[in-house]
C-alpha cells in the first residue's frame, strides 16, 4: 500500500524539486504534486515545507523516509520475484510522446509499468505532434503517444482518449463576461496560437475557417504555459486543454468553453503499419490500454469553466511551478 506514493516521495527527496522529480518519473508536476498532497492527507502529516528557495523535508518527512525506502525496496523485490516465476520481461521501451501526454494520462502509467517490469528501461522522448509522427514513421524501434488523428500512409493509430480545447481570456476582454462563446465570436480578436507543429493548430484553424474568418494571430507558442503568460501580456485569447486548465490558475485569466464539437484534443497510440511489437512494447501497450480504459470509465472534468479552479496543489503561474 502506498508503494507508488512513497516512490514519488523518495524521488522528490533525491532531486530536491517537484519539477525535477516529475521529469525523472515521466509524470507531470501537477500529477506529482497531487500525489504528495494525497499522501500527506492520508498520513495526516506534512512531509515537505514549501518556500521561496524550494522544498525541504519536515521532521515528519525525515522520520518516515527510511520506512518509505524499505517499502519501495520490498515492492521492487516482490516484483522481481513475481517476474522470475512468470517469464520476466526485460529490454528497453523507446516511447515518443507529444508534449502534454503525461498530464493527459494517468500520471502513474509510466512509473507503474516500470514497477511491474523492473528489468525494463524506459526511454521517453517528447516533442511536438509533428515531430513525434515523423519519428514513428522513420524509426523501427519506437512506438508513440501523440495528438491526432493522423492521415499518413505507413502509420497505424489506436484512439486512447479525448479532451476539450478551452479558451483563455484576459478578464478585461468583453468576451470574459459571455457565458457561451462560439468561434464566430473570435473574429478580429488578437490570438495566441500554437505553431503548425501541433495538431491543435490545424484543428483551431479549421474551426476558424468553418466560421468564415482567418484568425488574427499575434504570437506563436510551443508550450501550454506560455499561453497563459502571453494571454495576459498581449490582452489576447489563447487555447489550452481542459486538464491543463484544471491544474493552472493565473490571476486575470478566465477559462471558458468553446462550443464546437470538432474542437477536441485527441490522443492516439501510434506505430508503423504492420510493425511487429517487441515483448516489452506489447507489455506496455497492454498496460496502457488497460489503464486508459479505466480512465475513460471514470472520465469527467471537475473544472467549472469560467471560474478559477480550486486546487490542493495551488499551482499559480505567477509564482512558477513549486
Amino acid at each position: 500500500m502506498y508503494g507508488r506514493e512513497f516512490a514519488f516521495f523518495l524521488q522528490v527527496c533525491k532531486d530536491g524539486s517537484i519539477r525535477k522529480a516529475a521529469k525523472s518519473l515521466y509524470i507531470s508536476p501537477q500529477g506529482l504534486g497531487k500525489a504528495l498532497i494525497n499522501l500527506e492527507h492520508d498520513l495526516d502529516i506534512q512531509l515537505f515545507e514549501r518556500g521561496k528557495n524550494g522544498i525541504h523535508l519536515t521532521k515528519y518527512g525525515e522520520a518516515i523516509k527510511p520506512y518509505a525506502q524499505n517499502i519501495v525496496d520490498n515492492i521492487y523485490a516482490m516484483n522481481q520475484s513475481i517476474g522470475k516465476l512468470n517469464k520476466q520481461i526485460s529490454g528497453t521501451l523507446n516511447l515518443a510522446c507529444s508534449l502534454g501526454v503525461p498530464g493527459a494520462l494517468n500520471p502513474s502509467i509510466f512509473s507503474d509499468f516500470q514497477m511491474m517490469y523492473p528489468e525494463t528501461t524506459l526511454n521517453i522522448i517528447d516533442g511536438t505532434d509533428l515531430r513525434i509522427q515523423d519519428m514513428i514513421a522513420t524509426k523501427d524501434d519506437f512506438i508513440g503517444i501523440s495528438v491526432g488523428p493522423y492521415k499518413r500512409k505507413g502509420l497505424e493509430e489506436r484512439f486512447l482518449s479525448s479532451h476539450n480545447l478551452v479558451l483563455l481570456i484576459n478578464k478585461n476582454n468583453p468576451l470574459a463576461a459571455k457565458e457561451k462563446i462560439e468561434f464566430s465570436d473570435l473574429k478580429d480578436e488578437p490570438m495566441i496560437m500554437y505553431t503548425d507543429e501541433f495538431a491543435a493548430y490545424h484543428n483551431i484553424m479549421a474551426c476558424c475557417k468553418k466560421a468564415g474568418f482567418t484568425p488574427n494571430i499575434v504570437y506563436y507558442i510551443t508550450e501550454a504555459i506560455m499561453a497563459y503568460k502571453f494571454c495576459k501580456k498581449y490582452n489576447a485569447l489563447a487555447f489550452t486543454v481542459d486538464f491543463i486548465a484544471e491544474d493552472i490558475f493565473m490571476e486575470d485569466i478566465v477559462v471558458k468553453p468553446i462550443f464546437d464539437e470538432e474542437c477536441k484534443w485527441r490522443l492516439y497510440l501510434i506505430n508503423k503499419t504492420n510493425q511487429k511489437l517487441s515483448e516489452v512494447q506489447q507489455a506496455f501497450v497492454n498496460h496502457l490500454l488497460k489503464e486508459v480504459g479505466q480512465l475513460q470509465s471514470n472520465n469527467g472534468s471537475k473544472l467549472e469553466l469560467g471560474q478559477p479552479p480550486i486546487l490542493d496543489t495551488k499551482i499559480e503561474l505567477e509564482n512558477g511551478f513549486f
